[in-house]
């Protein structure tokens, strides 16, 4: 388990290696062994990069990436030059680069590109004085051009019922490549299991607070930090009502969770063997059942934590779908006030 000190230490490693650079859009080439060439400099194409091109060329991302090198190279070299313009609707474009040698992604020189080192400081800036930062104890961390870390206090945590303690914390998301906007969450941690849950932050609260950050333009960075900063205090002062929820999910009965399980799987549009692999999931848990529904809350957090099949991305929104759960039952926003009664999508009222 690593500390934040060496979370910080590791972004900082990692931001060495990303490096940007600003090319005219009709400067591009390909090669016939997936090489981006721009004048004499050849960089390799990364995963998230060649499906920002094959958009630029109106085609599939899909279709092209099950292509052969040497096809992708004659499609691009035919079709990017016909449609980029276009369909970037700007004379430059940035790469984003690792090593010097890899594209990782595509973004707009014109908009601010934070560093993960940066969202993290904004986010831990406004953590509460009586909790000790030495004492976070990070429970998953990711670099990858994304930035993905989870991090809990032991003196923030309840126990819903016996030999089952959960810490409270943050989850900071944040993209090298804006692939998805920056996100600061809740986050939760059932100790018994390691079972994570990311909860959202009030969906009442104003736009400085939005659940989601975009980018702001380049001469906004301290606009958008400023919006990180207000995002993460919301996160933070909701805890207790979290932790409470939490309680509360633990005291009522569920008539079936299997059935509840199956209901909110069918909403969400899950394939079968999700669903049956969320249901096996209810018997999977470290701790016998309780009846209730945080059995329920337990199987999607199970599975998005501790899922072999299952990419990381689909594992963070079954957490994510846990934490939704959970926010169903936080009946009041200790920020704004608002009274959460419109807000149950997959839980029985109450």
């Amino acid at each position: 388990m690593k500390s934040i000190s060496c979370v910080r230490d590791d972004l900082a490693e990692h931001q060495t290696r990303i490096s940007r650079i600003t090319v005219p859009v009709t400067a591009i080439d390909f090669d016939d062994v997936d090489h981006l060439i721009v004048g004499s400099d050849r960089f390799r194409l990364g995963d998230r990069a060649l499906r920002t091109f094959a958009r630029l060329s109106d085609t599939p991302a899909t279709f092209m990436a099950k292509r052969d090198p040497d096809v992708r190279g004659f499609l691009f070299r035919r079709l990017y030059p016909e449609h980029a313009e276009a369909k970037w609707g700007k004379a430059t474009m940035s790469l984003v680069l690792l090593d010097g040698t890899l594209v990782k992604g595509v973004v707009d020189p014109d908009l601010a590109l934070l560093e993960g080192s940066e969202v993290l400081e904004a986010a831990l800036s406004v953590c509460p004085e009586e909790i000790d930062e030495g004492r976070f104890e990070v429970e998953d961390v990711c670099f990858n051009g994304d930035l993905h870390v989870s991090f809990t206090s032991p003196q923030l945590q309840t126990s819903p019922r016996v030999g089952d303690v959960v810490q409270a914390g943050l989850h900071v998301g944040h993209s090298d490549t804006a692939e998805f906007a920056t996100r600061i969450c809740s986050y939760l941690l059932r100790l018994a299991c390691e079972n994570g849950m990311v909860v959202p932050v009030c969906q009442h609260t104003s736009i400085e607070t939005a659940s989601r950050i975009r980018r702001a333009s380049a001469g906004n960075r301290a606009l958008t930090l400023q919006r990180i900063e207000d995002m993460a205090a919301t996160a933070w002062q909701e805890l207790p009502a979290k932790m409470k929820a939490v309680e509360i999910l633990a005291r009522e009965r569920a008539h079936n969770s299997a059935d509840l399980v199956r209901s909110i799987g069918v909403k969400l549009r899950f394939p079968d063997r999700l669903v049956t692999e969320l249901i096996d999931a209810l018997d999977d848990d470290e701790l016998p059942r309780s009846g209730t529904l945080w059995d329920v809350v337990g199987a999607f957090s199970r599975v998005g934590t501790h899922s072999d099949r299952l990419s990381r991305q689909t594992r963070l929104y079954l957490q994510e779908t846990s934490g939704q759960l959970i926010q169903e039952r936080v009946d009041l926003c200790p920020r704004c006030g608002a009274v959460n009664t419109g807000n149950i999508k997959y839980l029985p009222r109450r």
